[in-house]
């Protein structure tokens, strides 16, 4: 779990736990080392990760605080998953989306938790325009799963649970080779790669490299020259036929 201070990490922690386990207060920074604790749900073994408030680079002075943080992004690289929690009341941050961007550069799985959703006056239409802006925001990152939450209310924490549970089944998922053939050279062969100097470019076979997190390899005559656009063109056949949802 990471996000800025006071957002609901600790609270959505020991709600699931039952227990308080992670200390909750008003008081900013209360939680400073990352703390691990086990959770059996669903005939499956979790281990959850609360970690420190972030601050803004600018508030961070103290080393405590500094190392704080630096342990925070260091139990990314232990986790499958992060959660990332942001305060519906205050709404995406810059800071919120550099951290993102952080995560998806990790290759972690990645979902986003609006909290505090009770807090804020909505109608019929609230969430799909809230949704519709944060993913606007994301830009290339609008692979990642969004869900409203409210720990106080303790309204949809067990369904955040069961999407991050999908997104570490995705983030380990194995595509067959043949299956990867059969879907992707025939949509290449209709769309191909622009050539490039006069370079026609075949890609002739395509196979996962490995899971967690997901890598494909297509292998072509001239690998250099893929634009980046043929790339995400690429990227998003593997998500509309096989999903990857919540990871890069």
């Amino acid at each position: 779990m990471i996000g800025k201070e006071n957002v609901g990490k600790s609270s959505f922690v020991n709600t699931l736990l039952g227990k308080e386990r992670v200390i909750v207060t008003p008081i900013p920074g209360t939680t400073r080392d990352p703390i691990d604790s086990p959770l059996k749900y669903r005939q499956r073994d979790y281990l959850l990760i609360d970690t420190a408030g972030l601050k803004r680079r600018a508030k961070v002075q103290e080393n405590i605080l500094f190392y704080s943080q630096l342990r925070t992004m260091r139990s990314l690289q232990r986790a499958d998953v992060a959660l990332y929690f942001i305060d519906a009341i205050e709404g995406p941050t810059r800071q919120d989306l550099r951290v993102i961007g952080e995560a998806a550069q990790a290759k972690r799985g990645l979902v986003i938790a609006i909290n505090k959703w009770d807090a804020v006056e909505k109608d019929h239409k609230t969430a799909l325009t809230w949704e519709r802006d944060l993913r606007e925001k994301l830009g290339e990152m609008s692979w990642i799963p969004i869900i409203f939450t409210s720990v106080h209310q303790k309204q949809r924490l067990f369904k955040l649970l069961d999407l991050a549970t999908n997104v570490y089944d995705e983030y380990h998922k194995t595509v067959r080779t043949r299956d990867l053939n059969k879907v992707l050279l025939p949509i290449i062969k209709e769309t191909s790669a622009p050539a490039v100097g006069g370079k026609e470019i075949k890609i002739n076979y395509i196979t996962q490299l490995k899971s967690a997190a997901p890598v494909f390899g297509f292998f072509c005559n001239h690998p250099d020259l893929i634009p980046a656009n043929y790339r995400r063109f690429l990227e998003k056949q593997i998500r509309q036929h096989w999903g990857f949802e919540g990871c890069r």
